[in-house]
């Protein structure tokens, strides 16, 4: 296709619901809501005319088909709002979709479905690009059920009552066209009637799976209902050689590699310079012995910094870690792009000039052993922290609920459906050698049952130093650091036999 009006068509002719369906579900008076609105509509967009239609148009052919398709469809009280909104921000999301090609929003609205998880530990490096389904006429639905070929009692079953309906989007299989993902980046995951497969790009298979999901469908819910998780429900991957011809497959998602560089396109960086920092806090479980491993550890800025989680657990000591060189290039969970965005860019500008972003000075910390106290200060890297564990009310700081380590773990696990404990094991229920079989969805070495914050250990394949985060709301008061080399950048200050919040060392 290469001639503008004939998209147009299109667009209006065999697209005329979707915008309409995305206003009258999700339009509210929340600005966040409002806001996702605009990626929603975008987004679809987006991907029908990279990966489905492919006009030939030029860039601002792309923008005319654009408005003219909105102006066409859309019938709503808001209309004139939303038309306004779209062009004061056309080029940013232009950039987001179109340039950056943001790989957060392909995973949201591509979520894999659960039949395929996990995957091999070594396939977590690549997420969703694009879904096909040979049984479906619309390219979408408004319903988070995560089904296979049709929908039986499991995909009934509400998991999360915290997760929201979505938009899904799934494109007919009939626009499936190889020649779009003729690179080495890329592999298949293909459903078909007796097997599911996952693929190289040129159709090698690498791994494959039982389809028997419908006949065991009764045992699985009640496996499931009883604590059984995704490792021990699903049939095990296994290894097989040779091609497979798409044919007769009724499901085919696209996964895309991932670098570091498309997570730095989700999340701001973060950087702890030592002429702003110089010690991190660790509270450490009484009887276990700090190793500088490569796993992964968790640090406060902070040392009064309490999680909710230590008044259930065993006691625990104070490590105080001296930093030893700069540590840059965290993933800055707290700033998504879903927040952090040009939406709420003239938030962001008027509470900087303010200069509302007070913390606790990270060169002062020490004094809350001999002091007891620790001076404030402002500081950009602030601007999701305060001096209390009250909430906050920044909208374009990813805090609290659907937070940004949320968001991290969606596009490093392919779903939001579904939490790390519904996936992975994460302790031992059985005996060690039982799990054994299990091996190939967790790290080299690493024991299956001390896999907890499996995000860590996929970031330690992208070569991503950790990230900066707030534990849901809980380390508001001054932030917490995930290391994945800690040795790197750390070296032991000071040891006490209490918590790091207890200033009476």
């Amino acid at each position: 296709m290469n001639n503008k009006d004939d998209y147009i068509q299109i667009l209006i002719k065999d697209h005329f619901s979707y915008v309409n369906d995305v206003i009258d579900t999700f339009f509210n008076n929340k600005l966040l809501d409002q806001i996702f609105i605009y990626f929603r509509i975008f987004f679809y967009y987006y991907l029908i005319t990279t990966y489905v239609y492919k006009p030939e148009l030029t860039i601002n052919e792309i923008k005319d088909a654009f408005f003219i398709w909105i102006e066409n469809t859309l019938d709503n009280k808001n209309k004139k709002y939303i038309l306004k909104n779209f062009s004061f921000h056309y080029n940013y999301l232009f950039k987001v979709f179109f340039v950056d090609k943001n790989i957060y929003f392909h995973v949201y609205f591509n979520n894999l479905i659960k039949y395929f998880l996990p995957l091999p530990f070594e396939l977590n490096i690549y997420s969703p690009l694009i879904v096909y389904r040979n049984n479906v006429n619309k390219f979408y639905k408004l319903n988070n059920i995560d089904y296979l070929d049709t929908i039986n009692e499991f995909d009934k079953l509400k998991i999360d009552k915290n997760i929201s309906n979505e938009v899904d989007i799934h494109i007919p299989l009939n626009f499936f066209k190889e020649t779009l993902f003729i690179n080495n980046d890329i592999i298949f995951l293909i459903g078909t009637k007796k097997k599911l497969y996952i693929t190289d790009v040129n159709k090698n298979i690498i791994y494959s799976r039982i389809n028997n999901f419908n006949e065991n469908i009764n045992e699985i819910l009640k496996d499931f209902n009883e604590g059984c998780i995704f490792e021990e429900l699903f049939p095990v991957w296994q290894k097989e050689n040779g091609k497979i011809n798409f044919d007769g497959s009724f499901y085919i998602c696209v996964m895309k590699k991932i670098t570091a560089k498309h997570l730095f396109k989700v999340f701001q960086p973060y950087n702890l310079n030592i002429n702003k920092y110089n010690y991190l806090f660790h509270n450490s479980i009484i009887n276990k012995k700090y190793n500088n491993s490569t796993l992964g550890t968790f640090f406060y800025i902070i040392p009064l910094s309490k999680s909710k989680y230590f008044e259930k657990e065993e006691k625990r000591k104070c490590l105080i870690f001296k930093i030893k060189r700069d540590i840059n290039n965290l993933l800055d969970l707290t700033s998504s792009v879903v927040t952090n965005n040009n939406f709420t860019k003239y938030m962001i500008l008027k509470d900087k000039t303010n200069k509302i972003w007070i913390s606790y000075d990270p060169l002062k910390v020490l004094d809350y052993y001999n002091k007891g106290y620790i001076s404030t200060k402002y500081d950009d890297n602030f601007k999701c922290l305060t001096t209390s564990s009250i909430k906050i009310n920044r909208i374009y700081c990813d805090t609290y609920n659907y937070s940004g380590r949320s968001k991290l773990q969606e596009i490093l696990f392919k779903t939001r459906k579904f939490k790390y404990k519904s996936i992975y094991i994460s302790s031992l229920k059985k005996d060690i050698s039982y799990y054994n079989q299990y091996k190939l969805y967790h790290p080299l070495n690493i024991p299956v049952n001390i896999t907890w914050d499996f995000d860590k250990f996929i970031l330690k394949e992208l070569n991503i130093n950790g990230f900066f985060y707030v534990d849901f709301g809980d380390a508001i008061d001054g932030g917490e650091i995930l290391l994945i080399n800690p040795n790197k950048y750390l070296e032991i200050y000071k040891k006490f036999e209490k918590n790091c919040y207890n200033n009476n060392l």
